[in-house]
């Protein structure tokens, strides 16, 4: 039997298992990997494989600038999602970055920092600007990852 249930702002899907001993009902409760953490990841994913099948990558510079806004972006709201997912919904408008420091600020400073710099890397610099480094690039999405791992747990 498998139910979702809302904790603490969290979606977390249980499996209960039944254990039979003596006439008495065990419940085991296993927690599964949550749906928006994955979602993140895939998103990750998305955007490294943008990357690395249409970005045209010479001497440690990516040439199409369309593709490296694309999988800034990507990758972006991939954090994004994964951070929505902890911090849940914005009661009244729409989110802006004010709202996801503020947010960040009170639950985790710890990772306030990496997020600025994500949010600068894979956002304004990839994401509007097209920056072409790789070394830059995959510092952005190395800090996403380390982001939504520490969000993870």
């Amino acid at each position: 039997m498998i139910k979702y249930v809302e904790l603490l702002n969290r979606n977390y899907k249980f499996v209960i298992t039944k254990y039979f001993q003596k006439n008495s009902i065990l419940i085991k409760i296993e927690f599964c990997k949550m749906k928006h953490i994955q979602e993140a990841k895939r998103y990750l994913a998305n955007a490294k494989e943008i990357l690395r099948e249409k970005g045209k990558k010479q001497e440690g510079f990516y040439t199409d600038s369309k593709y490296i806004k694309m999988a800034g972006d990507t990758a972006y709201k991939g954090l994004l999602v994964a951070l929505d997912g902890v911090y849940g919904k914005k009661n009244k408008g729409r989110k802006d970055i004010d709202w996801y420091k503020q947010n960040i600020s009170v639950k985790n400073k710890k990772l306030l920092y990496p997020f600025l710099h994500a949010y600068e890397i894979l956002h304004l610099y990839m994401g509007y600007d097209g920056l072409a480094s790789y070394k830059i690039a995959n510092e952005g999405f190395s800090l996403a990852e380390e982001i939504i791992e520490k969000v993870s747990a």
